[in-house]
C-alpha cells in the first residue's frame, strides 16, 4: 500500500471542490488557506478561538463535532472532509463518524507516527503532522545555508 501519510505539499482542491474542516484552532487554520482555492470552505466546531480565526471566507457552523448524526448531515455534500481536531483518539473518532460511503476524501491530521495504522484502517488519508513539521523545519535550515 502506498504511503498516503505525506501527500503532495502543494496539493490543492479542485476550486470547485465543497470542503469540510471539523475541529478547533488548527483546523480553523487550515480552513483558512483551503479558502484561498476551494469554492466552498466550511469550518465546523464549537471553539470560540476557532471561531475568531477562521476568517470572512470561511463559513462556520457552530456544533459539537462528535454528535454522530449533525456530523455526518454537515459533511454529506463535501467533496472533501478535513479532520484536524485535538488528540489521535479525537481525530480518529471523527474520523470513523465522517467515514466516505460515497468516494467522498478525508483527510485526518494524524500526531504521532506511531497511529497512523488505525487511520489507515478506517479508510482515510492520514497526514501526519509531526513529520510534515519535521520536513518544513529540515526545508527552511537547508534554505538557510
Amino acid at each position: 500500500m502506498t504511503d498516503r501519510s505525506e501527500l503532495e505539499p502543494n496539493a490543492v482542491p479542485p476550486p470547485d471542490a465543497r470542503v469540510v474542516v471539523v475541529g478547533g484552532t488548527l483546523a480553523a487554520v487550515v480552513a483558512r488557506r483551503l479558502s484561498a482555492s476551494a469554492d466552498s470552505v466550511t469550518l465546523l466546531t464549537d471553539d470560540d478561538r476557532a471561531i475568531s480565526r477562521a476568517g470572512e471566507a470561511v463559513e462556520v457552523v457552530r456544533h459539537e463535532p462528535t454528535e454522530r448524526a449533525a456530523l455526518r448531515k454537515k459533511t454529506a455534500a463535501a467533496d472533501v472532509v478535513v479532520i484536524a481536531a485535538g488528540d489521535d483518539g479525537e481525530n480518529l473518532l471523527l474520523s470513523r463518524l465522517a467515514v466516505p460511503t460515497d468516494g467522498r476524501t478525508v483527510v485526518t491530521l494524524v500526531e504521532d507516527p506511531e497511529n497512523v495504522a488505525p487511520f489507515r484502517d478506517a479508510e482515510v488519508t492520514p497526514v501526519c503532522v509531526s513529520k510534515a513539521v519535521a520536513a518544513t523545519v529540515i526545508e527552511r535550515v537547508g534554505a538557510d545555508q
